[in-house]
C-alpha cells in the first residue's frame, strides 16, 4: 500500500486462520519490512499475511504464504522467546533481528548437542545487578542483552576447550 505507516501480521497452523499462534492475531509490527517470529514448532508449516495500514485505513489481506520451521541439526540449539517488554517495543524487529543473528552465529561455532532455551527481556541492571551508569534506559538494555548473549558464548566456548 502506498503510503503505509505500519503492518499487521497473522501466522496460523492452517491455511484458512480459523485460528492463530499465540500473540500473532492482527499484531501490529510497525513500518518494518520484516519481522522474527519466536516460539515456533519444528518440522510445523505456518502460515502468514499481512494487512497494511495508513491514516486511510487498513488494506485486505495479503496472499498467504506458507514456511516450515525446520529439524534443527545436532549442536547448539538455542530456543529464544521474547516477552513483551520486547515484543511490545517499536523496535522489537531490529531488536530480535539482532539477537536472532547472534544466537545464529553462536549456533554455528558448536557441534556438541546441547540445548539452551533463554528468556529475552528489557532489564535495568546490568551484568552484576547494578544500575549501569551513564548510558540512556534503552541503551542500557539492549546493552545488557549483547552482553548476556556474549557471556553465553564464553561459557559454551569454555565448555568445549574443557572437552578438548
Amino acid at each position: 500500500m502506498n503510503g503505509a505507516t505500519g503492518y499487521r501480521l497473522d501466522v496460523s497452523t492452517n491455511k484458512s486462520f480459523s485460528s492463530y499462534v499465540s500473540g500473532y492475531e492482527d499484531l501490529d509490527v510497525g513500518d518494518v519490512s520484516s519481522r522474527t517470529v519466536s516460539g515456533l514448532s519444528p518440522n510445523t508449516t505456518y502460515y502468514y499475511r499481512v494487512r497494511a495500514y495508513s491514516s486511510l485505513g487498513v488494506s485486505g489481506n495479503s496472499e498467504v504464504m506458507a514456511a516450515i520451521v525446520p529439524i534443527p541439526s545436532s549442536g547448539l540449539i538455542i530456543n529464544a522467546t521474547f516477552d513483551s517488554s520486547i515484543t511490545s517495543d517499536a523496535n522489537s524487529a531490529a531488536i530480535e533481528s539482532m539477537i536472532s543473528q547472534a544466537i545464529a552465529t553462536l549456533q554455528a561455532l558448536f557441534s556438541d548437542p546441547i540445548t539452551v532455551s533463554i528468556l529475552f527481556r528489557y532489564s535495568d541492571t546490568g551484568p552484576s545487578g547494578n544500575p549501569p551508569l551513564l548510558e540512556p534506559p534503552r541503551a542500557k538494555q539492549l546493552r545488557f542483552l549483547y552482553d548476556r548473549v556474549g557471556h553465553l558464548h564464553q561459557c559454551l566456548r569454555r565448555r568445549c576447550e574443557d572437552r578438548e
